[in-house]
């Protein structure tokens, strides 16, 4: 356990991963204008003969910006526990999330055996 609940990471370390954070947050963001646009102009193609396709076609790009929104949020959480301090601790047993999880998954909120027991659902799902 994490004493505390503060970051085991150093000022400089906390720097660097919310400049990692930010940048996948405006690459996000760039992409989601981008898929929303697409929606938007895909939305009113559909054609008899293609059989709904591009009602298909809008409702991926929507799918796909909807999960873009979803990794967006857990950016802005991830962000805040940077500046908060806290960010790198597990927030369902409060012990440190491995450098490789968050260097896989800088938005990580669980370390690797807490993320298994709550997709098990066995976990809080606040955390």
């Amino acid at each position: 356990m994490v004493e505390g609940g503060k970051s085991p990471f150093s000022d400089e370390e906390l720097e660097k991963a919310a400049e990692r954070l930010t940048k996948e947050r405006d690459d996000l963001t760039h992409r989601l204008k981008s898929l929303q646009t697409e929606a938007l102009t895909h939305g009113g193609e559909e054609n008899v003969e293609e059989d709904g396709t591009g009602a298909f076609t809008q409702a991926h790009y929507l799918r796909v910006a909807a999960e873009a929104n979803e990794r967006i949020a857990a950016i802005d959480s991830a962000l805040k526990m940077v500046k908060e301090k806290k960010y790198g601790v597990c927030q369902m047993c409060g012990c440190k999330i491995s450098r490789d999880r968050l260097r896989a998954n800088p938005a990580s909120i669980r370390c690797v055996s807490c993320k298994r027991k709550f997709e098990a659902g066995l976990g809080d799902p606040q955390a």
